[in-house]
């Protein structure tokens, strides 16, 4: 069961919409609105405080309760003061709906209330949530910090960190990490708010708005991260509020945006660039069009939205320079470790590999079921690739495994949106073709930033089967467009055939995700499964490995555990859940890491640990090679014993 405090975060955004809803509301003004600013102020809020909270090395239970006890009271104090001087809090009105737009409402609704569901009974499953995602939360716990620390994990140091700032709060005030993994089910639900009020700036009419709910809210690779403990909705919600105050979607010769929302827009930017890296390469076409946008608007001069942009630009700095500064005092490079820079990113960038990785992206979301066609698919590839002078299966601009075009799955870092893809590009032909689809310029230019952002994403990531899930930020920011162009398009009921078709595709995702269906089935199902199985559902080779070591552990009574990882990518996370509940607490330690972290084990924090078990850990594809001796903070270990995955190591006789 949840903690009652783990409702604080809802609490504050719940009283900071309704400050914002009193007096007189402008006429375009709408609750979605009012719910994209509290929550930038919500983000701006628990990233400036958290920061300023590790500062003092105070990221503890109290320190945490005591920040947002003042966030609800500031909060209400805010509400009172608009109170007293504007009046009440205006009324939600809900515009009369037909039979046509109440379907997309309660379509919409129904797949959120599954989503939410699953979210709320599955735990981290994935490599990446249990990996670094939640690993990097349980060790700024253990260091009431932010700081770096020794990790055989460099993404657990070098990722933004703002989704896992988000989770680290929820962790400490619920005590567990079931109101974390929620997080990405409320992003999703502001961003599906984000996207039909997009809809709206690009001229959509209300059913417009809705289909873009609706193509958002049925993405499969959204569906499967919906209720993953990854950041990807996160990373999508900041995008699109970004879009929307920028005025991306504001016609040619519109007035520009006003000084609140240029400061919005900063805030956006700010919380954004603190979510993922590739969000930098997202954001980059966003503000750029909206820069343009700004200074050639009418009615405005450059002072009008000067003292926003000084004010916006320091808001920015203040939210990533602490992250930024500490990936450059280890790494020498502000966003990450040089040696997954060389993994992840293209060496030489030339147009046939930007031209490479398109065509790669593009058609490796168009798998299905029939061999015959994905292998045509392939060779459609290839014929490309050699027109272009390039090679399909190229190892420099290439991750994992060779190209090549797989079935539909349900697993969520590989979830395919063909039907969302198609529409995408049907609708971009469309505009490029038809100048009445246009609206003034402001649809070409909402498509050349989405064209921009693939492109940017293509000339600087390698081909990786994952990637589709790098990129569904840049699909929930396509919704808007395709649901206005369409409903200019279709007629109403070719519109909700569509619609329907989006929503039939997409059930077997959200009640069929792998590894957590929803379903009574043993083993198997959510509804039935014990929540400690399904930690392993993903990765069940590591469940007798990792249950054993916190078996030697408690055992041992031992309260100092030094682990090293002989694979990347390794689900550490397993072992703070398995250790969780240990009285005293055990203190968990990356020791003997040989990558750049590892001289920070010389600091104050890390040189006086020492562990009483080293625990070295391999995996299925990489095998530790198990020494009889090892030195691990600054003491010599010897191996007492093998099990399965796991060489167990204790102080030799006089070192200890």
């Amino acid at each position: 069961m949840l903690s009652g405090l783990a409702f604080a975060p809802l609490i504050v955004l719940a009283l900071l919409v309704a400050a914002l809803r009193t007096g007189q509301r402008r006429s375009d003004a709408t609750l979605r609105e009012d719910v994209l600013v509290a929550a930038l102020v919500l983000g701006v809020a628990i990233a400036l405080g958290t920061e300023t909270l590790s500062a003092f090395h105070a990221v503890t239970y109290r320190a945490v309760v005591g920040f947002w006890l003042v966030a609800v009271a500031g909060a209400t104090a805010v509400l009172a003061w608009r109170w007293r001087r504007d009046g009440a809090p205006a009324k939600v009105r809900i515009p009369p709906l037909d039979a046509a737009d109440r379907f997309l409402v309660g379509g919409v609704a129904a797949l959120a209330l599954v989503l939410l569901v699953v979210a709320a009974l599955a735990p981290p499953q994935s490599s990446d949530s249990v990996g670094y995602h939640m690993s990097r939360v349980m060790h700024w716990i253990q260091n009431r910090s932010l700081a770096h620390y020794p990790t055989w994990d460099p993404p657990q140091l070098f990722e933004p960190p703002l989704a896992e700032m988000v989770r680290l709060h929820l962790q400490l005030l619920s005590g567990g990490d079931r109101a974390g993994c929620l997080l990405q089910w409320f992003a999703a639900m502001g961003a599906l708010g984000a996207a039909s009020l997009l809809a709206r700036d690009l001229g959509g009419n209300r059913r417009a708005q809705l289909f873009a709910a609706v193509f958002a809210v049925t993405l499969p690779i959204g569906i499967t991260q919906a209720s993953s403990g990854k950041n990807g909705w996160v990373e999508a919600l900041w995008l699109l509020s970004l879009a929307h105050f920028g005025g991306l979607a504001g016609a040619r010769g519109s007035a520009a945006p006003s000084q609140a929302s240029v400061v919005c827009a900063f805030a956006a930017l700010g919380l954004e660039l603190m979510t993922k890296i590739t969000s930098w390469l997202f954001a980059a076409p966003v503000v750029a069009l909206a820069l343009i946008r700004w200074i050639r608007s009418p009615g405005r001069t450059l002072r009008h939205l000067a003292m926003p942009a000084v004010a916006g630009t320091v808001l920015v700095c203040a939210l990533v320079l602490p992250y930024l500064g500490r990936n450059f005092a280890i790494y020498g490079h502000p966003l990450a470790d040089p040696v997954y820079r060389a993994k992840d990113g293209i060496a030489q960038i030339t147009p046939a590999s930007i031209a490479s990785n398109v065509v790669r992206n593009a058609f490796f979301q168009l798998g299905t079921d029939s061999a015959a066609i994905n292998q045509a698919l392939l060779r459609c590839v290839v014929v490309v690739h050699h027109m272009i002078g390039a090679d399909a299966f190229d190892p420099e601009t290439s991750q994992f495994r060779p190209f090549r075009i797989l079935p539909p799955t349900r697993i969520e870092e590989l979830a395919f949106s063909p039907l969302h893809i198609l529409l995408f590009v049907g609708v971009g032909i469309a505009l490029l073709v038809l100048r009445p689809l246009r609206a003034g310029g402001s649809r070409l230019q909402y498509l050349a930033a989405i064209g921009c952002g693939y492109v940017l994403f293509c000339a600087a990531v390698r081909w990786q089967g994952p990637g589709c899930r790098l990129l569904m930020p840049l699909l929930v920011l396509a919704s808007p467009l395709v649901a206005v162009v369409a409903s200019d398009i279709f007629r109403r009921r070719a519109m909700m055939l569509v619609a329907c078709v989006l929503f039939v595709a997409s059930l077997p995702y959200a009640v069929g995700t792998f590894a957590r269906p929803l379903s009574f089935e043993a083993g198997k199902g959510i509804l039935v499964t014990p929540r400690h199985d399904l930690y392993f559902a993903r990765l069940p080779w590591s469940r007798a490995t990792y249950e054993e070591v916190a078996r030697v552990v408690r055992r041992r009574g031992a309260r100092n555990l030094g682990v090293i990882f002989t694979d990347t990518g390794p689900p550490e996370y397993l072992l703070w859940m398995l250790l969780e509940d240990g009285k005293p607490a055990v203190r968990i330690e990356n020791v003997a890491v040989t990558n750049a972290s590892g001289s920070l084990a010389t600091l104050p924090a890390f040189r006086e640990f020492r562990p009483e078990i080293v625990v070295v850990l391999g995996s299925p594809w990489k095998k530790p090679d198990w020494r009889p001796e090892i030195v691990a903070a600054g003491t010599r270990f010897v191996l007492v014993r093998r099990f399965a995955l796991a060489g167990f190591y204790e102080p030799a006789t006089g070192d200890g």
